[in-house]
């Protein structure tokens, strides 16, 4: 065990902080400062006092407007390669702004690659409002989810718009899925919007909607609990990495009891390889017992 004490005195007295620990026990800490525009990296070695820093501007102003980074998720690889992704909004409007990816790489002498933003345009409005058959005036609601990478280096940011519908023991919503596609160079490649529906009551939540994903090659693979044309299931869609084309969500056949508690099928969901997925069920609403599936798919 090794006792660790991080000075952020030169920050100020505002400043966004997230710490991520490589198998080797060396910890990068992310910072958001100089009014949540800045994003910096530090590297604390266990066997060092040396500490190493790699920056970026996210925000500042741009066309006029002033901007800056309103979430981040961040992804350190085995080989100890950090991704960062950060959805920035404008300042006095509160508008969805861009997407920014970063990545760092502490290795060797240390290298620092910043991708083209994915502007959040009216253009990107209108996909959305089609996709989910809406009628939006601006994006809302949407916060980052996951970074997933292939053994490529290919990189899949999601995020997810989920919300509170107000108001004493409201129920809670998870919609659709914004996937980014990037090639190996961090490259934008393809975008696109997953509908789906996800309701829960106030006691469970979040944690019984949303997505698991898993990664075999360029196939990524979402597993979500839905209902869909009045069917309760575990349903799996998957995903080109390289082209982004989605297959329509294929039902498992759990036979989900979508009555309550539905935390577990979420949380309980796992993959032995890309054909073999291990879930929970209820088999019904009067059963208060799990059991354990194997489901391998065809």
């Amino acid at each position: 065990m090794k006792e660790r004490t991080y000075d952020f005195h030169d920050q100020g007295a505002f400043f966004s902080t997230t710490v991520n620990i490589g198998n080797d026990g060396t910890q990068y800490v992310t910072l958001l400062s100089d009014g949540m525009k800045k994003l910096s990296v530090r590297r604390y070695l266990n066997a060092s006092t040396e500490v190493k820093v790699m920056s970026v501007a996210l925000g500042g102003v741009f066309g006029g407007q002033e901007v800056m980074v309103f979430d981040t998720k961040f992804s350190l690889q085995p080989d100890n390669t950090l991704y960062a992704a950060a959805i920035c909004t404008e300042r006095k409007t509160g508008l969805y702004h861009s997407l920014k990816a970063v990545r760092f790489d502490f290795n060797d002498e240390g290298d620092m690659k910043f991708a083209p933003e994915v502007k959040f345009s009216p253009e990107y409005l209108a996909e959305v409002n089609k996709a989910t058959q809406g009628t939006s005036k601006r994006l809302e609601d949407i916060y980052l989810a996951q970074l997933l990478l292939n053994e490529d280096k290919q990189l899949v940011i999601i995020a997810q718009k989920q919300y509170e519908e107000g108001g004493e023991n409201s129920p809670i919503h998870s919609r659709e899925l914004h996937l980014f596609g990037y090639n190996e160079f961090l490259a934008p490649r393809w975008h696109t919007i997953i509908n789906k529906n996800q309701v829960a009551p106030p006691t469970e939540a979040f944690t019984s909607i949303g997505f698991r994903a898993a990664v075999f090659g360029p196939d990524l693979q979402l597993a979500t609990e839905e209902t869909i044309k009045g069917k309760s299931d575990l349903y799996v869609r998957h995903v080109d990495m390289t082209t982004g084309v989605v297959q329509d969500p294929k039902g498992l056949g759990l036979k989900v009891a979508n009555d309550q508690n539905l935390a577990y099928v979420k949380d309980f969901t796992t993959w032995a390889d890309a054909k073999t997925i291990i879930g929970v069920s209820r088999p019904s609403k009067k059963s208060a017992a799990l059991m354990l599936n194997k489901i391998v798919v065809k």
